[in-house]
């Protein structure tokens, strides 16, 4: 499994070739994250994210625009630039919790 955030996904060239020659060996999971994503399409909404010390403080709006932005936009273009790269991708939307 690899993680990636999501200041990552919208620069994915380089990365793709490597990922494939580790493909040659193994199956792959892609975790990837989405908070600059989240982020512009917040703003774009004329909602202002609250951030504190590199945080996001989730109210219900935002936990509604982080879900909108990882299953619809990013769940698009990963996969896109998988298959651009050779390989063949499965996507599904899945939603983690951290209870504290």
């Amino acid at each position: 499994m690899i993680k990636i955030g999501g200041g990552l996904v919208n620069s994915l060239s380089r990365f793709w070739p490597a990922l494939s020659d580790m493909m040659a060996d193994t199956d792959v999971i892609l975790v990837h994250g989405g908070g600059p994503q989240a982020t512009d399409m917040a703003r774009r909404l004329g909602h202002e994210p609250e951030i504190i010390q590199g945080r996001r403080v989730t109210s219900d709006l935002d936990l509604d625009i982080v879900r909108w932005t990882m299953r619809g936009a990013s769940q698009l273009s990963l996969p896109a630039h998988a298959q651009a790269a050779g390989r063949g991708p499965v996507g599904a939307a899945g939603a983690a919790w951290v209870a504290r």
